[in-house]
């Protein structure tokens, strides 16, 4: 949000109703989460849900939830069909994902397509199960499957998470920054205009930068490790897991400033 000066002048000589238009404006700075899902398009609890070792899209939890509901009436047969049409849409979730990664050095590229080419491949081997199982012995595929899901699938998806939300919250800190930046010169312009009459708000959007700060640091902490060991690693995990409860914490304090603007109008 921008505001220049003859703006601002005609906000002091304008009385309560300028006073007011000029709050409101703040408000919708920095607490869109009234007007829209927490983050906007990127939400947090999206990034939480990719952490997940399953990585599940919205399609394979749907094809779960028709398993569980008919559990007692499909066959043998009907429930591996349904299993694989699972693992499809996890596979998939994971291609989408990656693809829309951007912003990536050529060391992060080169990663990226061998992630794709491994899900290309597991997807081709899901497609000729699939084929299979209208026909084959369901003992003998569910064998193949599960052999290759422990030996091979879940040897690789926990790298391929751990890829994906590094730089996805990469992606929801540069939001958190902007949304920062704007409050900051929002907030410094409400009290050369009186409205806050104190320091209380520049001291919670103090402790917001804190946050945005020690989140970018631990990202940052685990983008080292992820390129340094190229593995899965719980400390990746754990690094990523802070730094989004920091973005979190760092909501909370914009939220409050919201909230001391509201009063400073009473």
């Amino acid at each position: 949000m921008i505001f220049d000066k003859s703006k601002l002048r005609l906000t002091r000589l304008g009385g309560l109703t300028a006073v007011v238009m000029v709050a409101i404006a703040f408000l919708g700075v920095a607490c869109p989460e009234l007007a829209q899902p927490f983050f906007g398009a990127t939400p947090v609890f999206a990034v939480e849900v990719i952490s997940t070792a399953s990585a599940q899209s919205e399609a394979a939890k749907a094809v779960l939830d028709d398993l569980q509901d008919g559990a007692g009436k499909l066959s043998a047969r009907e429930k591996l069909k349904g299993v694989l049409d699972v693992l499809m849409a996890q596979i998939n979730d994971l291609q989408k994902s990656l693809s829309g990664l951007k912003v990536l050095n050529e060391d992060q590229a080169v990663q990226r397509d061998e992630y794709l080419g491994f899900l290309d491949d597991s997807a081709n081997f899901i497609t000729a199960l699939q084929i299979d199982a209208e026909t084959s012995d369901v003992r003998f595929i569910a064998g193949q499957l599960q052999d290759w899901r422990e030996s091979v699938f879940n040897q690789e998806t926990p790298k391929i998470v751990d890829f994906l939300l590094t730089f996805q919250v990469k992606s929801v800190l540069k939001i958190a920054e902007t949304r920062y930046l704007k409050i900051f010169s929002d907030v410094n312009r409400l009290i050369d205009l009186k409205i806050l009459k104190d320091n209380k708000a520049q001291a919670v959007l103090s402790e917001a930068g804190l946050l945005l700060t020690g989140a970018t640091e631990l990202r940052n902490q685990a983008e080292v490790l992820l390129t340094a060991t190229g593995d899965h690693n719980d400390q990746i995990r754990r690094l990523l897991n802070d730094s989004i409860a920091k973005i979190k914490l760092a909501y909370k304090k914009f939220l409050e400033i919201s909230q001391l603007v509201k009063e400073a109008l009473k």
